[in-house]
């Protein structure tokens, strides 16, 4: 490899382990129900998941837009930003407030940084080179995730709002790692990306309207069924 695709390897790995350090991954419900109801966090999570879902859905057009570079900044800095929220609330608004925010930045981020990484190092698409790279990104993640789980149980003892804040530094600390690393992509006119989250809106209309027409429809019933019966066995679990 060139010099450059070492520094941006090393970049890559250190971003990697930045982005999966939750140290709130464990301790996410206890924190909650410190300041919300259980029926509060069951509408916190669905209203954030919806919204998360649906900026989903322009995220690759906006990336094509603006840069992936500015959306994977972006993106970081919202979802850094929402847990930090979230850790210095203390009631439902903040809270709610905290994961809209973080979800949203999540949904930008979403696959755009590996791509952004994949396009400087210019690696060919078949490169062993990248593989060996992901793989050993996913690693260093996992072991990332698995510590900050483990240390962030220890530190909910201690104050619960130190795991969120900490993961929101992390996120935070990650847009000031990749700055200098920049999308070289040409630009997509901006009608185009328009009319390309017009098409990618349209899709998603016409698949829900293909599923209530369909057969499938007759088995939602059933599914959201056993679906509550999962739920309700988990909050016994947890109450």
């Amino acid at each position: 490899m060139t010099e450059q695709q070492q520094w941006l390897s090393k970049r890559f790995l250190t971003y990697k382990l930045l982005t999966n350090l939750w140290f709130l991954g464990a301790v996410w419900l206890y924190f909650y129900r410190i300041f919300i109801t259980d029926r509060q966090i069951g509408i916190l999570d669905g209203v954030a998941f919806a919204i998360g879902l649906l900026a989903e859905v322009p995220s690759g057009v906006l990336a094509d837009k603006f840069g992936r570079d500015k959306m994977v900044r972006l993106g970081q800095f919202l979802a850094g930003s929402g847990l930090i929220i979230q850790a210095l609330g203390s009631s439902f608004t903040p809270l709610i407030l905290g994961q809209t925010i973080m979800m949203v930045g999540v949904s930008f981020v979403s696959g755009a940084d590996e791509a952004l990484f994949f396009d400087q190092l210019k690696f060919q698409k078949e490169s062993i080179e990248w593989r060996k790279l992901v793989t050993k990104g996913s690693q260093i993640a996992l072991i990332g995730t698995t510590s900050a789980i483990v240390l962030g149980g220890l530190l909910h003892y201690i104050n619960p709002r130190i795991p969120w804040i900490l993961t929101g530094l992390s996120l935070l600390s990650s847009v000031i790692l990749i700055w200098s690393i920049r999308d070289t992509r040409p630009k997509v006119d901006k009608k185009r990306a328009i009319f390309e989250l017009r098409d990618q809106f349209k899709s998603i209309y016409n698949g829900f309207n293909e599923f209530t027409k369909s057969k499938l429809v007759l088995y939602v019933p059933i599914i959201i069924t056993v679906q509550g019966l999962f739920y309700a066995a988990g909050w016994g679990y947890y109450v």
